[in-house]
């Protein structure tokens, strides 16, 4: 990818514009198109934005729009140069830039870039793309925030402990920030040996704020935030202290994918209560002993990735119902019975196992099956999803099936796939 400075790179003499009528030609029919037709064909000429990551490919990048459209002809680049929305995103890989770019022209660039953007919402993602950028960006990139922070809407930056304490001076505001993904790629020490980036603070006036990713390394205890109104958020690696301390803390979260490590937890007392959490994703095999801890009436999605083989050793998600240590899948099964605890997660909608194995027995089809109900405060479970079932026949879930469950049996990339619906299967 090369880097180019963007507001005075000359037209090719190669390209051959279109002759005007005055000229003896015919105009490209393609120029006689409408100002406002020509802007929204260029806007979906724009890669896609890109996630948290070092492979990223969009960017300041002469042969990927909006800067290839600036090369056409001169009809094109103004229409280009006039279209805000066409500079609102910006995304640097800090190891693809030139090596001998100093951070002032940087900035300068930067600048130029979101000059064209007049008052809109702006949005700026920095990758490192590489392990050895050794700080370098860090000013300008403060800089860049510092001037824009009231219109930027979202920031992505994946980059170096040196680079995040250096941005730790800036202190906001950033009235209009929504979304924030934050990643360390290339911190090689463990979460204590983090303690330079506890608690920084560029991010912590953001009232805005309602979306929160944290990756590669990045911990919610280093980075001070205003999480009580988030409503997304997507996280790595968390011991148990750290996602009962982002529960109680982030009262309004709606959705909420991570993974728990299986360290002692440091609590008592009687479960918690969040009101609101509709989405709950454990992820990467993550520990069933958190969720012992929370009670969640609205919960609607829920989906397990769990590190829990049947073992009387593990803290298991519903032990405390029954007082005892017996199978995660047995007390599981057993408080999802309708019939038995109506009040368990009332909510619920979805359910799904992934890179967990179990036996779908009896106790496990009549949960299901009274599942398929409505009832006071209470939703009918809609889907059911088990990717590496034991001892399963489609037989044994005709009941659910019959009335109204969409059941999905086996591993989507291959053709065993089951799904059945109002008691229609259909093999893939």
């Amino acid at each position: 990818m090369s880097t180019v400075s963007v507001d005075q790179r000359p037209l090719k003499q190669s390209i051959v514009h279109p002759k005007s009528p005055a000229q003896g030609g015919a105009a490209y029919p393609v120029l006689t198109l409408p100002h406002e037709l020509t802007s929204e064909i260029f806007l979906r000429c724009l890669p896609p934005v890109p996630e948290l990551s070092s492979d990223a490919k969009n960017g300041p990048n002469a042969s990927l729009a909006p800067l290839l459209l600036l090369r056409i002809c001169r009809t094109w680049r103004n229409v280009a140069l006039s279209t805000p929305h066409l500079w609102v995103h910006l995304h640097l890989i800090l190891a693809d830039l030139p090596m001998d770019l100093d951070e002032v022209e940087l900035e300068r660039r930067v600048v130029d870039w979101f000059y064209r953007t007049g008052s809109c919402s702006l949005s700026f993602s920095v990758a490192l793309g590489s392990p050895f950028v050794d700080g370098f960006g860090a000013e300008a990139i403060r800089a860049i925030l510092r001037r824009h922070a009231p219109r930027l809407q979202t920031i992505s930056l994946q980059l170096e402990k040196a680079h995040f304490l250096r941005l730790n001076s800036i202190l906001g505001p950033f009235p209009a920030l929504e979304n924030l993904s934050l990643a360390l790629p290339f911190n090689t020490g463990e979460s204590g040996d983090a303690s330079e980036v506890r608690a920084l603070k560029p991010f912590l006036t953001a009232p805005r704020l309602q979306q929160l990713s944290y990756g590669d390394r990045a911990r919610p205890r280093m980075f001070s935030l205003p999480y009580k109104r988030l409503s997304k958020v997507t996280c790595d690696a968390l011991s148990g202290d750290e996602f009962l301390d982002l529960i109680q803390g982030a009262t309004f979260l709606q959705e909420l994918t991570c993974s728990v490590n299986r360290k002692a937890i440091n609590f008592s007392g009687v479960p918690i209560t969040h009101n609101h959490l509709r989405t709950l994703s454990l992820i990467y095999n993550s520990s069933t002993g958190i969720v012992r801890f929370l009670c969640l009436p609205t919960l609607e999605t829920l989906h397990l990735s769990l590190d829990i083989p049947d073992s009387p050793s593990n803290l298991t998600f519903l032990a405390f119902l029954a007082h005892s240590s017996g199978s995660f899948f047995q007390y599981f099964f057993a408080a999802l019975d309708r019939t038995e605890h109506s009040s368990f997660l009332p909510r619920l909608r979805a359910l799904s196992f992934v890179d967990t194995s179990f036996d779908v027995t009896q106790p496990v089809i009549q949960a299901l099956s009274s599942r398929c109900v409505t009832g006071d405060q209470a939703a009918a479970l809609e889907s059911f999803q088990l990717m590496w079932p034991r001892g399963f026949t489609a037989e044994s879930l005709k009941e659910s099936i019959i009335k109204g469950m969409l059941i999905h049996i086996g591993p989507a990339w291959k053709n065993s796939v089951w799904l059945a619906h109002r008691g229609e299967k259909v093999a893939r």
